[in-house]
């Protein structure tokens, strides 16, 4: 094996000139003979090319041994996501999960053909979570006042003369209430910095929770975050310990962390009475906007005051749009299976469409029970559970079933003469006939095959005596084709989605989709689930989940721990450990992109740090 030392070919032709001198006892290399130059150095090229294949060998073996050990929720696809705003057609409606909005992209058949193809996209609730009949009709600053059309689109009304201006850090809502519906506990809204940069952006999100809300200078109580609605039944000990690494559970954990920052909920029972409460304007605008300005404003709204700490400068408010009935979206479709377990096999697949990748298994039930995914026992044959596997896993090489007949078929036609007691004809005539079958199975999958789908995933069934019709609910995703939708895209509903018609609108661009990991992408992933099992402690498991995350995308990570201004009041500085990425991209200081994977990567980072650490994600100049 060759060391790590230089071993160019002229290295070696080199030094195999010298062995072959020494060994004849010839001081001049112009006295060898030129057919023994030329022997050496067709040897010496044959050298160097062998010690390359023995390097990319250990380097296959190592990609083949990480994609086998690399758990599975570091390598499966992650979908897109999102913020959606739909109304319902009821005062309240809870959106579960199983509720799709769907919209479409074009995509390029191959990589070398012009012509595109549509595929659809489905997006769903990231959980299931309670919307109102309740829209922002208004919104004011201390110097502007801003309508919101049906389709989500802040206009300017009105502009105030700054002189006026009473209350610099107030943020007014005007919120147009169904008559039916009778409280607005747990409403939500979304605050969207939207032309602002990611990272300012962010240094306002930290300022909600010191905000002060007001209805009729009655103080209201709020929280941060969305309040999702919880399951009825909840998960017992042993599902709730196998939760923990379910790859779907994982990604939504991640995505509530990241928005739940940019939602602030509040809670009604500081509001007597929400219709009582509703007027015209209130009457601080009197003294900012002119009253022709004024005599627009017609319908009685449900007026809340914001008030923002005065760390915020007043200008920022007019780049802030707040929206109701918004909520996270992420893209994934759910498929229905019914398949009849036959001939006493035990295995269901799973299959995807083309640009679709296989996430994971909602359900398993057959007539009467539904089955768990984890066995509670430590039972060789326990009953009402299944395991999924993927395609290919169960073997060791990359040859399908038809590769190894073919191989098989090659090796009886060259080992005929062992088989010669049964005659030259009966070999001809099964090889014969095996080739026509196995030419029958290829025209039947054919289709399949060519479509682009990536390998089935399927499920091993243990299941109850006499019930051999599975039902299968499972989630796909279109990993980085949802990547990209631009804010204000439209959506239709789907079935069973029971929204209002009127324009079905992404708040903010669809981000972290991101494709099924390749072979040398797993690397990365081995070795930080190896180290640190998705809990992060150390500067080091700091540095592999960067590179896990990011890939080749970065090439050095340093960690520094630092100081920043704290978002509360008690505290003027809080500690900070400093993420210092050094990318490859020169362009990559300046790109939105980038400061949104940094954001992203910072929600990660806090996610999984085994202590209350905060980060704060730096990017540098490549040397």
């Amino acid at each position: 094996m060759f060391s790590d030392i230089n071993n160019s070919k002229e290295v070696i032709k080199n030094r195999m000139l010298r062995y072959a001198l020494n060994y004849w006892n010839i001081k001049n290399i112009e006295d060898l003979d030129p057919m023994v130059k030329l022997l050496l150095e067709a040897l010496s090229s044959e050298l160097y090319n062998l010690g390359n294949e023995a390097k990319d060998t250990q380097v296959r073996i190592l990609e083949k041994v990480a994609g086998l050990l690399a758990p599975d929720f570091l390598t499966a696809p992650n979908p897109a996501h999102g913020i959606l705003h739909a109304s319902p057609l009821e005062p309240t409606e809870v959106l579960t999960p199983a509720l799709a909005f769907l919209s479409k992209t074009k995509v390029a058949k191959r990589q070398t053909d012009m012509a595109e193809t549509s595929v659809e996209l489905s997006f769903t609730p990231i959980d299931s979570v309670q919307v109102f009949d309740v829209r922002v009709a208004y919104m004011a600053t201390g110097t502007n006042l801003f309508s919101l059309d049906p389709s989500s689109t802040k206009l300017l009304m009105a502009r105030g003369s700054r002189a006026k201006m009473t209350e610099p850090y107030a943020y007014w809502i005007g919120l147009h209430i169904d008559g039916k519906v009778s409280n607005i506990n747990n409403l939500s809204f979304f605050f969207d910095w939207k032309n602002m940069e990611p990272a300012l952006a962010q240094r306002m999100y930290q300022l909600l929770p010191l905000a002060k809300w007001y209805s009729n200078e009655t103080a209201l109580q709020t929280s941060i975050g969305i309040p999702y609605v919880s399951p009825k039944e909840k998960a017992d000990t042993y599902q709730s310990v196998f939760l923990e690494y379910d790859t779907l559970h994982l990604m939504e954990k991640d995505i509530k962390q990241y928005y739940d920052p940019m939602f602030v909920c509040i809670h009604d029972q500081g509001v007597p009475s929400i219709h009582e409460s509703k007027k015209q304007y209130p009457a601080a605008f009197n003294s900012v906007f002119a009253e022709n300005d004024l005599q627009k404003l017609t319908q009685p709204l449900l007026w809340l005051k914001v008030v923002f700490p005065a760390t915020l400068q007043p200008d920022f408010l007019n780049d802030l749009s707040v929206y109701t009935n918004a909520f996270p979206v992420i893209n994934r479709r759910l498929n229905d299976l019914k398949y009849r377990l036959k001939g006493g096999s035990n295995i269901a697949p799973l299959r995807t469409t083309a640009y679709e990748q296989f996430l994971s298994v909602k359900s398993l039930s057959d007539e009467v029970r539904e089955y768990k995914q984890v066995p509670y026992h430590k039972t060789e044959d326990e009953i009402g559970t299944f395991t999924l596997r993927k395609g290919g896993v169960e073997r060791f090489d990359e040859r399908n079933a038809r590769d190894l007949i073919s191989y098989l078929l090659e090796m009886l036609r060259n080992e005929s003469a062992a088989f010669a007691a049964f005659g030259y004809d009966f070999i001809a005539t099964s090889l014969k006939e095996m080739n026509q079958k196995i030419s029958l199975m290829e025209q039947k999958t054919r289709g399949y095959m060519n479509s682009g789908a990536e390998v089935p995933n399927y499920i091993i069934v243990k299941p109850y005596e006499g019930q051999d019709m599975m039902y299968v609910e499972y989630w796909t995703t279109t990993a980085e084709l949802a990547n990209g939708l631009r804010a204000g895209t439209r959506m239709q509903q789907g079935k069973g989605a029971r929204v209002k018609q009127e324009p079905i609108v992404l708040l903010t661009s669809t981000i972290g989709g991101k494709n099924r990991l390749r072979p040398e992408e797993r690397l990365n992933a081995f070795r930080y689930g190896i180290t640190t099992r998705n809990r992060i402690i150390t500067k080091e498991d700091i540095r592999n989940f960067c590179f896990f995350e990011l890939n080749n995308r970065i090439q050095k990570v340093s960690i520094e721990r630092g100081f920043e201004i704290a978002p509360g009041t008690k505290d003027a500085f809080r500690r900070v450990i400093n993420v210092i990425l050094t990318p490859y991209e020169e362009d990559a200081l300046e790109s939105k992109e980038w400061q949104l994977l940094c954001e992203q990567l910072r929600s990660k980072l806090q996610n999984r740090s085994g202590m209350s650490n905060d980060y704060r994600i730096v990017l540098q100049h490549p040397a």
